[in-house]
């Protein structure tokens, strides 16, 4: 009798994680400030733009947030809007600053989000606020270093255990 392997299940949940990792690694997080000059955000790297930004707000942290298509799942026009709003709701309380941005995917298969940039907060905020929006993952940063991708949860799938083969008088 052929035994199966107890992670042969996992490895499609496992390529799918990884094929996610990549799309957000891949994507372009492009900060539309007021003023007109955008700049584009991609993880593990730094961003003299955004530096200058934190240096004239006098911040030294930032995440970048949104509340569109959560668990990375396309949800409508309507829904997203609204979910958008409450996100710009919630950080108009906080009073950090607030810049727009879009999530753009550079194959043009994932559509744009539209997203937050926000001044100040830390990676445990953004972690909270991310949660709350049923996000998967969400960007955030310290002044001078890279941005960091972080997962509000372990993106691979946990590993089954084999069941216990334990019988009677054992």
């Amino acid at each position: 009798m052929r035994r199966r392997s107890p992670n042969r299940a996992a490895a499609p949940a496992a390529a799918a994680a990884s094929a996610l990792e990549a799309a957000y690694r891949a994507t372009i997080y492009r900060v539309t400030p007021a003023d007109g000059v955008s700049f584009d955000l991609r993880v593990g790297r730094r961003s003299a733009p955004l530096d200058a930004l934190l240096g004239a707000t006098g911040q030294t942290t930032w995440c970048w947030l949104t509340a569109v298509n959560p668990d990375s799942r396309r949800l409508g026009a309507r829904a997203n809007a609204t979910r958008l709003a409450a996100l710009d709701r919630g950080l108009a309380a906080l009073t950090l600053a607030v810049v727009a941005g879009v999530a753009l995917d550079p194959a043009g298969r994932w559509p744009p989000e539209p997203s937050r940039l926000v001044l100040g907060l830390d990676a445990e905020g953004g972690r909270g606020l991310a949660l709350r929006f049923g996000q998967r993952a969400f960007l955030t940063g310290e002044l001078g270093g890279p941005a960091h991708l972080e997962w509000t949860h372990d993106p691979r799938p946990t590993p089954k255990r084999p069941k216990s083969r334990a019988t009677a008088g054992e």
